[in-house]
């Protein structure tokens, strides 16, 4: 029972534990990723600002802002050729699409962002900023770790609760086991003790009474016992005699002596009645209970 109890509260709180953290930890990794998006957009759009009086005007900017250390920053051409900062030779599908003069976001990865540089009349230039993944699943792995942490002690306090709980529940069990056991080694003076638990209480209410109603049975088969054995001794003992003394006697048993033994056989029955009619006499302490009307009557 003890191991039931504990394994049904570990298999819950586990439950519970992936039900909540396992979509709190993709949510986190989700709005990391986002925030490093949006950094990388405002970076690249800073970016192409700062070369858009360059470019308008056919000139390649001396530098790049500067960003983190973990975001790359290139600039292209109207072309797609690789002008300035680190990135591929030739743009990818993100500095293609925004070169393609279409509308709305870039078909790219979540950590690579176009931003494209106006000129007078049409586009000059693309700025590609790009971060690498890992480097934002890493900053949320100390919150991964940390959630981590704190379900293992969730699951630790809850076998310990599991454990303090199943010893609560088990021990007034194992007393109703002893209990029994003197029970069926004779022993009627048993008097279990309240747990505080309903169904147990119940239980060793019931054993207590039963022992009570054993300890009154065997009373009173002794005492039939004794009074059988005192009952029966002296009529048999007479109609011993009365045998006896005919056995030795030359004549024959008279009619006198014959109605006696059979008055002594009569005298028997009775007693052996009187004696089965007590034995089974039962005391009952039961209230009288009100039984249900048959459905025919509603």
């Amino acid at each position: 029972m003890r191991s039931r109890v504990v394994g049904l509260a570990l298999i819950t709180a586990t439950f519970a534990v992936a039900l909540f953290g396992i979509p709190l930890a993709i949510g986190l990794a989700e709005f990391a990723v986002s925030e490093e998006h949006s950094s990388l957009q405002r970076l690249a759009g800073f970016a192409a600002r700062s070369v858009q009086s360059d470019m308008a005007h056919d000139r390649v900017p001396r530098a790049l802002p500067d960003g983190p250390s973990d975001a790359a920053v290139a600039l292209y051409d109207a072309d797609g050729a690789l002008l300035l900062g680190a990135g591929p030779s030739e743009g990818d599908a993100a500095v293609d699409y925004v070169l393609g003069g279409r509308t709305g976001l870039p078909p790219a990865d979540d950590l690579v962002v176009a931003v494209p540089v106006s000129g007078l009349h049409d586009i000059v230039g693309v700025v590609r900023a790009t971060a690498p993944s890992s480097q934002v699943y890493a900053s949320v792995m100390p919150i991964w770790l940390g959630m981590a942490a704190l379900a293992a002690v969730v699951l630790v306090s809850t076998w310990l609760l599991a454990r303090r709980l199943a010893l609560r529940l088990s021990r007034p069990l194992d007393r109703l086991v002893d209990d029994a056991d003197r029970l069926g080694d004779g022993d009627f003076g048993i008097s279990p003790k309240r747990s505080g638990i309903a169904e147990t209480d119940r239980v060793s209410g019931a054993l207590s009474r039963t022992a009570c109603r054993l300890d009154d049975l065997l009373a009173r088969e002794r005492a039939f016992s004794a009074e059988a054995s005192h009952q029966l001794r002296t009529p048999l003992a007479g109609l011993r005699l009365r045998l006896e003394s005919a056995l030795d006697a030359a004549e024959p048993m008279t009619r006198p002596q014959i109605e006696y033994g059979l008055g002594s056989i009569d005298r028997l029955e009775r007693t052996i009645d009187e004696l089965l009619a007590l034995a089974r006499e039962r005391q009952t302490t039961s209230a009288p209970a009100d039984l249900p009307r048959p459905f025919s009557e509603f």
